[in-house]
C-alpha cells in the first residue's frame, strides 16, 4: 500500500468515525484542545520557541548581509 492510498484510507476512516461520534464528542475534543493550548507550560514553550526563531532569523540575516557586503567589496576591488 502506497503513502497516498494509506492517507486516503486513514482520512476516510477518520471521517466516518468522526461522523458517528457526533457534534457532542467533537465539542469535547475541542474543549480539551483549548484547555491544553491554554496551559502555562505550553505558552512558555511557545514563547521560548518564538524567541529562538527570532534570534536565529537575526543571525541569518546578519550573516547573509555580511556575505553579500563582502562580495560587493571584492567586486569593487577587481
Amino acid at each position: 500500500m502506497g503513502f497516498k492510498t494509506g492517507l486516503l484510507i486513514g482520512a476516510a476512516a477518520g471521517y466516518v468515525l468522526g461522523a458517528k461520534a457526533g457534534r457532542e464528542r467533537y465539542q469535547q475534543i475541542m474543549d480539551g484542545w483549548a484547555r491544553f493550548c491554554g496551559t502555562d507550560c505550553l505558552q512558555g514553550m511557545a514563547s521560548k520557541g518564538k524567541a529562538v526563531v527570532d534570534m536565529t532569523a537575526e543571525r541569518v540575516k546578519g550573516a547573509v548581509t555580511e556575505h553579500f557586503n563582502d562580495e560587493d567589496t571584492e567586486d569593487a576591488k577587481d
